[in-house]
């Protein structure tokens, strides 16, 4: 298991900066991440890795919407969730420092701003609730043309229950062909 080289204390991160707009969904903050050189540790990949700890802190502040419907249907339980999560992140080096600490390794401590937009989740959770909206309504006119076959589909067994005593056409009548020779009613006469 690799140690972790980051310093779990209060003062890893730093917040000192914050700025919410709830009408554009954006905000920034200032992150302060320390990070200790191993033996391998170049100065660039400590760089890179810190940064990369930061980009994972503000991701985890970063809003989600989450949505659990449950049905039952026909005995069955069913749940079904929802994860929307979708921003931009912007993040710019504000400043570094490389110090040695008393065990002789050396230190890193960087400091970055953090832009975050939310406004396409906003946009996503949206569309969202436009597409559940929509689909209740679909949902909804289904049940109701349902309904209508079955009543449609009940008046048409009767109706066939009660037409068989009617009698069959002559020969050629329905066909447009000439009229044949039947001991039926004769055709009617053409204009």
């Amino acid at each position: 298991m690799i140690p972790l080289k980051f310093r779990a204390t209060g003062a890893a991160v730093t917040l000192l900066l914050c700025a919410f707009s709830a009408e554009a969904g954006t905000w920034t903050r200032s992150y302060t991440v320390q990070y200790n050189l191993g033996e391998t540790d170049s100065r660039s990949t400590a760089r890179k890795n810190a940064m990369d700890e930061i980009r994972a802190r503000a991701l985890r502040e970063v809003g989600a919407y989450i949505e659990t419907r449950t049905t039952l249907k026909n005995d069955d339980l069913q749940e079904e969730t929802k994860v929307i999560t979708a921003s931009m992140v912007k993040i710019v080096e504000t400043g570094e420092h490389f110090s040695l600490l008393k065990d002789g390794h050396e230190q890193l401590s960087v400091t970055a701003r953090v832009t975050v937009d939310e406004s396409e989740l906003k946009a996503r959770i949206l569309a969202a609730q436009h597409d559940r909206a929509e689909k209740q309504v679909l949902q909804d006119q289904l049940t109701a043309q349902e309904r209508e076959n079955a009543v449609l589909e009940a008046q048409l067994g009767r109706s066939k229950g009660s037409s068989m005593n009617i009698p069959p056409p002559p020969p050629g009548w329905w066909t447009g062909g000439s009229p044949q020779k039947s001991n039926g009613p004769p055709p009617p006469p053409s204009p």
